[in-house]
């Protein structure tokens, strides 16, 4: 329009991520939800809330949380609880220090992975033979280069012949932060914090057994396990 100054966009060089959690609630009190779903869905969630527990203002709060269902094809199911609790500390109207603590454990079966092919040449529900009846038979031949007849159109059923895969992991994630009005216009907000996390995962191979020959050296057998147990530590602030 005529008379109108253009409105440049602002530059934003870099970035990152914040997390904010949730607040104890000044109330006590607490929240229970249920949740179920096909596939054998079982969903739990409890929350506590202290409340303001003195004239300063401390409150905390603590959650669990426990997941489970079934896969939606194959066999194994998929389990995942964690913990959550938070304490906060008010200084005065317009600062605060606040201290939280996160706990989490997964165990589950894995779903194949897939490639676009497949879906083209074998439809949606392929998966590892786990779960299925005769499952370790199945993958036993299959690593011999015998398949099930529904893998007969596919440009790669070997790839397709994993008897299971599983993972698990657990993390214990806390810190403290403060959050500091230092003047009506000046703040102050620092976090430190601490991560540690250990995993374990497991697939089962058919690549042990190549045209007849034994490449991994397992004493004749097709089929052999890996695992895998990554784990992290880091802190920052």
């Amino acid at each position: 329009m005529p008379g109108q100054k253009a409105q440049l966009a602002p530059i934003i060089w870099g970035g990152s991520l914040n997390y904010i959690s949730s607040n104890p609630k000044d109330k006590l009190g607490g929240t229970i939800a249920q949740t179920f779903g096909s596939n054998a869905l079982f969903h739990s969630f409890f929350r506590f809330d202290s409340g303001t527990l003195n004239e300063s203002g401390t409150k905390f709060y603590v959650s669990y949380m426990r997941n489970q269902g079934d896969k939606w094809k194959g066999g194994g199911d998929q389990f995942m609880q964690q913990v959550n609790a938070k304490l906060v500390q008010p200084i005065g109207e317009r600062s605060q220090l606040s201290a939280f603590f996160n706990w989490d454990a997964l165990q589950m079966v894995n779903y194949q992975d897939y490639a676009p092919s497949w879906l083209d040449q074998a439809g949606s529900r392929l998966d590892n033979f786990y779960g299925r009846p005769g499952a370790w038979a199945q993958a036993y031949h299959a690593a011999q280069g015998r398949y099930p007849a529904a893998y007969n159109g596919l440009t790669d059923p070997k790839d397709v012949s994993y008897y299971d895969s599983t993972a698990s992991s657990s993390d214990f994630f806390g810190g403290v932060k403060a959050d500091l009005a230092l003047t009506d216009h000046l703040t102050w907000k620092s976090s430190l914090y601490g991560h540690s996390e250990t995993g374990h995962g497991t697939y089962a191979s058919p690549y042990a057994y190549q045209n007849g020959v034994d490449t991994v050296q397992l004493n004749g057998g097709p089929i052999f396990e890996q695992v895998r147990h990554p784990s992290i530590e880091r802190f920052g602030g």
